[in-house]
C-alpha cells in the first residue's frame, strides 16, 4: 500500500485483490474459496489460471475473462490515514480479544510505517490467521465500518513504539546470505530463506510454535510429529507436511 496526494485530497494505494470497493472486503483465502466454488459448479473441476492476454478490458470482456488487476486509488479519511499509536499492551488472552478487531497504521522509529494489524501492539501476539478466527467466533464476519477516531496529533504523540519483533535490514539481522560470495549485497529477511526453517511455510512454523510454546526448527517440527496430516496433490499422491 502506499500513499500519493493532490493539490486537493490524499488518497492511498491498494495493490490488493481484496480491496475492491463498492464489494465488500474480503480476505485473499475468501477470494480463493469463491473462486473454486465458482469453477467446480460450472464445470466440475478445479479453476483454470486465468491469461494475462489480452490486456484491454473490453477484449478480455469478449472473451469472458476477468479484468487484469491493477491499483486501487482509495481517498484517505482521519479513520484509516497513518497515524501514531499510543503505546499499548498487547494482548494474549484470546478472551480478552475486542469484539471488533479496528485497524490503524503504526508509526515506527524508523522512518516509515507498518500496514498491518499485527504490527499494532495490542494484536502481536497474534497472526492475521488467528485475529480472523476469532473474530468469526466472535460473529463479525464483515470488517468493522472505519469511524473517525481521536487520533493525537505528531506534536503531542508520545514515544513512538519500538517493536520488539521487527529488525533493521541489514547482513547483521539477515536469515541468510546468497552462496556467491560473502560480499554479495543481497541478504535474504525471511525466516523461511534460513536453512533451519526452510522446510516449512510461516504458517505451519507459526503453528508449531503455538502448539509447542516455543520456537521449533524444521528439523524439531519433523522429529516430533507437530504437523502430521495426510492429503493429496493433484495426481493423487499422497504427501505428509511435516
Amino acid at each position: 500500500m502506499a500513499v500519493s496526494s493532490s493539490s486537493t485530497k490524499d488518497y492511498e494505494i491498494f495493490m490488493s485483490t481484496v480491496q475492491k470497493p463498492p464489494e465488500p472486503e474480503q480476505s485473499f483465502e475468501e477470494v480463493r474459496v469463491k473462486d473454486y466454488v465458482k469453477a467446480y459448479t460450472a464445470t466440475g473441476r478445479p479453476p483454470v489460471p486465468v491469461p494475462d492476454v489480452p490486456t484491454t478490458p473490453n477484449a478480455r470482456y469478449a472473451l469472458g475473462l476477468p479484468p487484469v488487476f491493477s491499483p486501487i486509488p482509495i481517498e484517505s479519511t482521519p479513520s484509516i490515514s497513518p497515524a501514531s499509536i499510543v503505546a499499548e499492551k498487547a494482548i494474549t488472552n484470546t478472551s480478552d480479544l475486542p469484539a471488533i478487531q479496528v485497524f490503524q497504521a503504526t508509526k515506527t522509529p524508523i522512518e516509515g510505517q507498518f500496514q498491518s494489524i499485527t504490527a499494532q501492539p495490542a494484536f502481536s501476539f497474534f497472526s492475521y490467521e488467528e485475529l480472523r478466527l476469532y473474530a468469526y467466533l466472535s460473529g463479525n464476519i464483515m470488517p468493522p465500518t472505519p469511524l473517525p477516531s481521536e487520533i493525537p496529533s505528531l506534536d503531542n504523540a508520545p514515544t513512538q513504539v519500538i517493536h520488539p519483533f521487527y529488525a533493521s535490514d541489514s547482513a547483521a539481522t539477515a536469515f541468510a546470505r546468497p552462496s556467491i560470495g560473502p560480499d554479495a549485497p543481497d541478504a535474504y529477511m525471511s525466516i523461511t530463506a534460513s536453512l533451519k526453517f526452510n522446510k516449512h511455510s510461516f504458517e505451519e512454523l507459526r503453528l508449531a510454535y503455538r502448539l509447542a510454546g516455543k520456537e521449533l526448527t524444521s528439523f524439531e517440527i519433523s522429529t516430533r510429529g507437530l504437523l502430521q496430516w495426510e492429503t493429496k496433490d493433484g495426481f493423487g499422491n499422497r504427501l505428509r507436511p511435516g
